[in-house]
């Protein structure tokens, strides 16, 4: 196809860069494609100091918006479909820059295909505890499979005898939370300090916890942007999805698992229970620590 009329998502994508980075619009970009590409991004010139921050205060690599940006941009997603708020990421930030966070859940397995249709430069990555359930783990073979992934495999830094040597064993008995921070956000801590962004599959109605979560936002714990591409989703959204498109999925959804963690953590649960009534059954903990503020 001729690159000079070809206006297909990575196009866009690549001309979006450009406006990006130079504040003008390409010769063969149409108004057509320049309609569609402001509504999702925006046009935003990078000395422009109502909408940037100094550049000291800059991540590497990337660009810190005002608080106040932020919030438009994410009042403007929100009739935005789950594609373009992908696009809009690619749009405003280096793809290689982006991380896709995914624990093999249905969110995240349909994220994947997503993503694989728009690009293949966002680096995907997952957390292996050294907990998880042997289906997790083919399914991430599965994936790797069907869309050529490389996963960035994320491993805490103590194995699980090195932890049992100094935490005791079955840390996740004894202190679930302090379990989940050595072997799940410390490791993403680490992971996303490369990164500008990353995209979650958290959703408003997977727990009260996240019912306010935003499409884009300052992530501030992990120091740089999140999107949520899936927040306006239902459950059945999702899986109309995954099977509209053929989409690999974890079997144990099959078997009563709506929420997929850790296997001593995670329990199936009874039909019209809270889907993540599964997730630390024996202790009042409704999150691991990565989406505490969504």
């Amino acid at each position: 196809m001729n690159s000079e009329i070809d206006h297909g998502p990575r196009r866009v994508i690549a001309l979006g860069r450009d406006l990006h980075r130079h504040g003008s619009i390409p010769p063969a970009f149409t108004y057509a494609a320049y309609l569609k590409l402001s509504s999702l991004v925006g046009i935003y010139r990078l000395g422009d100091s109502e909408h940037v921050r100094p550049a000291e205060q800059h991540p590497p690599g990337g660009r810190i918006l005002s608080t106040v940006t932020v919030e438009e941009e994410d009042q403007k997603l929100e009739d935005a479909t789950p594609q373009e708020i992908i696009e809009f990421a690619i749009g405003r930030f280096e793809p290689s820059k982006i991380a896709l966070a995914c624990s093999f859940g249905a969110e995240d397995v349909a994220l994947v295909d997503m993503v694989s249709k728009i690009t293949d430069e966002i680096q995907v990555f997952s957390l292996d505890t050294g907990f998880l359930f042997w289906e997790t783990e083919e399914t991430q073979r599965r994936l790797s499979d069907r869309y050529n992934l490389s996963f960035e495999v994320v491993h805490p830094e103590l194995s699980i005898m090195a932890q049992a040597e100094k935490h005791g064993r079955q840390l996740y008995l004894s202190d679930p939370g302090a379990c989940c921070n050595l072997n799940k956000v410390v490791p993403l801590e680490q992971t996303l300090a490369k990164y500008d962004a990353w995209i979650t599959g958290i959703r408003r109605d997977q727990a009260p916890t996240r019912a306010n979560s935003p499409n884009f936002t300052w992530d501030e714990r992990f120091g740089l942007y999140k999107f949520n591409p899936l927040v306006r989703w239902t459950e059945d959204e999702v899986w109309d999805y995954i099977q509209a498109n053929d989409v690999i999925y974890n079997p144990l959804h099959d078997r009563g698992y709506p929420s997929i963690g850790c296997a001593p953590c995670t329990k199936a649960v009874a039909p019209g229970e809270d889907p993540r009534s599964g997730r630390w059954a024996a202790f009042e903990k409704t999150e691991c620590g990565l989406h505490a503020d969504s």
